[in-house]
């Protein structure tokens, strides 16, 4: 089911870890950390602390905090968009860069093939900083890297080759290479604003000493910085020049304190040898490209920073999602928060976090046909908007001051603990949380009860069937469908028969995650071919089954409303209603109320209010 694939860790209280290997001794998921390393969340109610016991970093809430709350905002030190959603996706804050109502065109690059613009961080200096910034040209370097190590040639290449050679480069590479240039860009602003305020006392304009580098910002930036009163502090101008060009400052000693995830020494070898011809391949094409465009060296393009960065991509992720959009269709690609990786682990998670900046932009885009017209209107002012995506951290339960703030690295939803520890083994640590420790008696173990897979059930074979049957059901039109596509949908129903056949015959639970998605694809392609009590019935048995309690929430919410658009197809207002408010109460807990999602609930609560009203007006009437 959905859930952010949360890809971080740390370890103390609820979500405890113990070390699987001896490679990491301590059983965080932090490495060479010092104790003198400050990580400050400033206005916000969480703090990191150090585990006395291991000498790991946590999240900690600083006050007390009750449901719903948000924990932390953050903006991502770097993203990058899986290749399907390019095209559609801004590559800097992620919102849709087409829509409708404005008849917005889509901006890719056609240097590099990897970023695409929208409208707002376009306006708000996006494209300059990925030329300028020397992103655009190590981007293309990795493309036609890549491409050659696979035997292709790419001497003169077309536009259409080049973004054919881009689809087929993983958003891993692009957010490692991305992270690497944007480290290597404020390193060069920051000794370059050094020197400057060095000459600055001299005598020299500091506007003059900028402009005279070709390695710094434009003259317009120069102009901003030379009239700010606190250029002669190097933080206040860092301060300056990261909100001059739209970009959110990134914490590059937080980032070095990072998890950076570990290879088999077999892997690591081969890993050694592509990685050491991937950058000598990158610098080459870089520098061609540098000596007519003018563009600064590449040295800093090296096998070791490469390998530390992509380290920490693999180990601290996290999974880029517009939860409006249908199950299945929600990961866009992949996200560093620096601030958002310092969370425990836990399979009942207290927390929740969200990309809200993703949702919020292209529901509003949809929802304002007002504020969509302005956007024309704003080239020609003062931008605020910030060309990064944002996410924040809910509380999901009530916490005490100095209490671990949890999150799930993994879908959890409908697993048992040997499959969720399965998914674990990645990061290193056997999970014994509240969930994985319950002993006979306690609810946990209630829990466990209720999701253990029998031995020798055989779930993989009917994911893979569950994967097909999902991926007919998002193609799938609700009205206007052709013969083709009328014969796929009753064969998906058919195939959804038998598997319910399959799943009661091997003994397969029903709070498990194979048997609550079989009820939740029924139920989507009954509503499809019109058999809406049907469907209905099909969701009645998965909220009858689902532990609530080890589910996403957002996932929980999602089918909420799935089920009350049925019982407002069957004319039961009343019922559709109360169920549709149960969803917006787990949005507002889990996103915030001005979450995208919350604001669909949210129309659709009020939707089905004005429907209850007239129903019961007419009722009176007769």
């Amino acid at each position: 089911m959905s859930n952010l694939q949360l890809e971080m860790s740390s370890s103390t209280c609820e979500g405890q870890h113990v070390s699987l290997t001896e490679r990491d001794p301590r059983r965080g998921r932090l490495s060479q950390i010092s104790h003198s390393l400050e990580i400050n969340f400033p206005q916000h109610a969480v703090e990191v602390k150090i585990d006395d016991s291991g000498g790991d970093l946590f999240v900690a809430a600083s006050q007390d905090l009750h449901r719903g709350d948000k924990v932390l905002e953050c903006f991502a030190a770097g993203i990058a968009i899986d290749a399907p959603h390019r095209r559609s996706r801004c590559g800097f804050c992620a919102c849709a860069t087409e829509c409708e109502e404005t008849s917005t065109i889509s901006q890719m690059c056609r240097q590099c093939g990897l970023v695409a613009f929208c409208r707002e961080c376009r306006c708000a200096g996006a494209i300059l900083w990925h030329e300028r910034s020397g992103e655009c040209n190590i981007l293309r370097a990795l493309v036609l890297s890549l491409a050659q190590m696979s035997g292709s040639r790419t001497e003169s290449v077309e536009w259409r080759e080049l973004e054919n050679f881009a689809n087929q480069v993983d958003s891993l590479h692009v957010l490692t290479v991305r992270l690497m240039c944007r480290r290597w860009y404020d390193l060069c602003v920051q000794n370059q604003l050094t020197s400057c305020s060095d000459k600055v006392k001299e005598g020299a304009p500091l506007g003059d000493v900028l402009c005279s580098n070709e390695s710094c910002h434009s003259s317009k930036k120069a102009r901003i910085i030379e009239n700010n009163d606190s250029c002669q502090d190097r933080e206040g101008v860092n301060s300056v020049v990261s909100t001059n060009t739209h970009m959110p400052a990134v914490d590059w000693n937080a980032f070095d304190a990072l998890y950076s995830l570990g290879l088999s020494d077999e892997q690591t070898r081969e890993q050694c040898a592509v990685l050491e011809n991937l950058c000598k391949l990158m610098r080459s094409e870089f520098s061609n490209r540098a000596s007519s465009s003018g563009s600064r060296d590449c040295s800093w393009v090296t096998k070791e920073d490469f390998e530390k960065v992509l380290g920490k991509c693999a180990g601290c992720g996290h999974a880029v999602t517009d939860l409006t959009l249908p199950l299945g269709k929600q990961c866009l690609g992949r996200a560093l928060y620096i601030h958002h990786s310092f969370y425990n682990h836990s399979c009942a998670p207290n927390a929740f976090l969200s990309c809200n900046s993703v949702g919020i932009k292209s529901c509003a885009e949809k929802a304002n046909i007002e504020e969509i017209q302005q956007v024309k209107k704003r080239k020609h002012r003062k931008h605020t908007h910030v060309c990064a995506l944002q996410a924040r951290v809910h509380c999901l339960k009530d916490l005490k001051a100095g209490n671990s703030v949890t999150l799930s690295y993994i879908p959890t939803s409908g697993l048992d603990r040997t499959e969720r520890q399965t998914r674990l083994e990645g990061y290193q640590f056997r999970c014994e949380c509240r969930a994985c420790s319950g002993s006979a008696g306690t609810e946990t173990y209630a829990w466990e009860v209720a999701l253990k897979v029998p031995d020798g059930g055989d779930i993989d074979s009917l994911r893979e069937i569950q994967f097909s049957c999902n991926e007919t059901l998002l193609k799938m039109p609700r009205n206007g469908r052709s013969s083709e596509e009328e014969h796929a949908l009753g064969s998906c129903i058919a195939m959804l028969r038998m598997m319910s056949n399959g799943i009661r015959n091997q003994g397969i639970p029903l709070s498990h995650e194979v048997c609550l998605e079989m009820h939740r694809l029924t139920a989507s392609a009954l509503s499809l071919s019109g058999e809406v009590t049907k469907a209905v019935e099909s969701h009645r048995r998965f909220f009858e089954a689902v532990v609530e309690y080890l589910f996403d929430p957002i996932a929980l919410a999602s089918q909420k409303l799935a089920f009350a658009g049925d019982l407002e197809s069957e004319h039961n207002f009343k019922e559709a209603l109360s169920v549709a408010t149960e969803a917006l109460q787990l949005s507002r807990i889990a996103l915030g109320s001005d979450h995208a999602f919350s604001v669909i609930a949210d129309e659709k609560v009020v939707r089905l209010h004005q429907k209850v009203t007239q129903s019961k007006s007419v009722l009176a009437c007769t």
